[in-house]
């Protein structure tokens, strides 16, 4: 240089790298690639990246139910790990409809889950639950009733346990009946999954209640089927040839599924899909005599009054309905028969009166109670409407007092003697 010194160019001797070894993962931690720096300078030469966990494969074992745990393995696709016995929690039971019976399993639960479970498989496995009417009991194969069969219990001594019908049919095969007519007298317990073939019923100048699962309930009823092709007839006859009043009224109430639906009572998803007719007679007559010798013993003319009414209350799941009717379907042809009813005087001494009312439904045949989201499919036909003072109104819910009301003008012979 301008001072006479030697200048010396000194090259870089380049970077000390030091390598930090890749970590491999795991099925259980994240691995990283190596890592290279300097260790002079401290530079980054190449920076390590994350790898992230094995995926594992789940082979369940055993799979959860309502009661127990599930159980499964997890296996590594890359390496030897191995979890086995891995549990996943017992479901528990799921009881939408409040039937006391897990939707999932069929297992019977809540308050009747400590029962023993009586398997009936036969008419008179049938009537032994009168033995013990607050028993579990499961129905195991379709039965046939007999024509003489009687409902099991009574009103003061009505079901109060828990029968399963277990998707299996019980057929009634009675024509003409006693004056009542269904599976069980009264229901204050649980029915579900039953269904009932219906049969042809009839009843002659007495008051009467038919249900074919239950006469009366003041329980809970699900998940029940009527079937069938049947006719429904009441008929009355109100005669006399004495110098008397005789005045008579007829009560017939019908349900498909219940024949009285108590303030309690709920009878909720159950299905109508049955062939129905439903026919009815009244018949009032006078056949007195009148003559002298009458005149002398009973100090003067006298008539003979004949008085007959009539009334019905039909609907396709509940005849008369005080509780609650929900999410019912009603798919039946049901077809409502008429007949004007029939008053005569024989002789020419007398009065006769006879008087039909009818209150028909397709749900109900009363419109008291609470009917919520039910369906029906086919409106109920009326035949011979013509010749009925009110006007036809068909496929409704239920029978109503006025709009609904079927009724009959009083059909009346009052000659002079």
């Amino acid at each position: 240089n301008a001072e006479g010194g030697i200048r010396y160019v000194i090259e870089p001797h380049g970077h000390d790298e030091v390598t930090i070894d890749a970590v491999p993962s795991t099925c259980q931690k994240a691995g990283k690639t190596e890592e290279i720096f300097c260790s002079v300078c401290g530079d980054v030469l190449k920076e390590s990246k994350t790898i992230p966990p094995h995926d594992l494969e789940i082979t369940v074992t055993k799979t959860a139910d309502c009661q127990s745990d599930g159980l499964c393995n997890k296996a590594c696709r890359n390496c030897e790990y191995t979890e086995i016995d891995v549990v996943t929690e017992a479901l528990g039971h799921a009881d939408i409809n409040h039937d006391y019976r897990c939707d999932r399993c069929g297992e019977i639960s809540g308050k009747y889950s400590e029962n023993e479970v009586v398997e009936i498989h036969s008419v008179s496995d049938l009537k032994s639950i009168i033995k013990n009417m607050n028993g579990v009991y499961r129905l195991m194969t379709d039965i046939n009733l007999p024509s003489d069969w009687a409902c099991i219990g009574s009103e003061q001594k009505p079901f109060t346990g828990y029968f399963d019908g277990n998707g299996h049919k019980i057929t009634f095969t009675q024509s003409s009946a006693a004056t009542t007519l269904g599976l069980f007298a009264y229901n204050n317990g649980i029915i579900t999954s039953l269904e009932v073939v219906g049969c042809n019923v009839g009843i002659e100048n007495e008051s009467c209640t038919y249900g074919f699962i239950a006469v009366k309930n003041g329980g809970y009823i699900t998940a029940c089927r009527l079937s069938g092709s049947f006719k429904v007839t009441a008929t009355v006859y109100l005669g006399s040839d004495e110098y008397v009043t005789v005045n008579k009224d007829t009560y017939f109430i019908f349900g498909g599924i219940v024949g009285i639906n108590a303030i309690d009572g709920v009878v909720n998803g159950c299905t109508v899909d049955a062939t129905i007719t439903i026919e009815n007679k009244n018949v009032a007559e006078c056949s007195a005599k009148w003559s002298i010798i009458d005149l002398v013993r009973k100090g003067g003319y006298k008539n003979t009054h004949v008085s007959s009414m009539l009334v019905i209350n039909f609907g396709g799941v509940v005849g008369e309905n005080l509780g609650l009717i929900e999410a019912c379907d009603v798919s039946s042809t049901i077809t409502c028969k008429e007949e004007i009813p029939e008053a005569t005087v024989k002789n020419y001494y007398g009065y006769a009166s006879a008087k039909t009312v009818f209150y028909g439904g397709s749900i109900s045949g009363s419109p008291t109670g609470t009917v919520r989201d039910c369906t029906v499919s086919v409106a109920m036909k009326y035949t011979d409407f013509d010749k009925v003072t009110s006007k036809s109104k068909s496929g409704k819910l239920f029978g109503y007092e006025y709009e609904y009301r079927r009724y009959r003008l009083d059909v009346t012979n009052t000659p002079r003697p």
